[in-house]
């Protein structure tokens, strides 16, 4: 599982420099692609060779910060909850992303049981074919241990 301690950033260029990490421009370019990770990845290898592990996907309380991201209101005397959904996508059965996506209620609301059944199926590719309005909000990245 993923540590909970993990420091987020916005900024991959800083995260690469603060790790003294040195990214092909390749990797690079597919980690902030702002598409379909999924099309993309099946682009480079075949199809076949992109599978996805649903790792959780829960509801549980926001913090500040999501809530911000969000668009959502603040308030300390009320818990807002979100669905987090987290997945490992392999590339030739070997960890290449690692994504976490949370939902407010109403989001779900409108993707009705089409989210909550979505099970190991490939988020962007239920958004992008049958929810195009739709628009997927900032990135944030962080250094991972190779373990999940």
């Amino acid at each position: 599982m993923i540590s909970v301690g993990v420091n987020w950033t916005n900024c991959l260029a800083e995260l690469c420099e603060r790790f003294l990490i040195d990214l092909p421009p390749q990797a690079q370019s597919i980690i902030i692609h702002t598409g379909s990770s999924t099309k993309l990845l099946k682009s480079k290898v075949s199809p076949e060779q992109v599978d996805l592990n649903l790792l959780s996907q829960r509801w549980r309380g926001a913090s500040k910060a999501e809530l911000n991201r969000l668009c959502l209101t603040f308030n300390t005397d009320t818990s807002i909850e979100l669905l987090e959904r987290s997945i490992v996508m392999l590339v030739k059965n070997k960890p290449w992303i690692y994504a976490r996506s949370y939902f407010s209620k109403q989001a779900c609301d409108y993707l009705s049981v089409d989210l909550i059944n979505l099970g190991n199926k490939f988020l962007g590719e239920l958004l992008i074919n049958k929810y195009p309005d739709i628009v997927r909000g900032g990135f944030e990245y962080a250094i991972l241990s190779p373990k999940y």
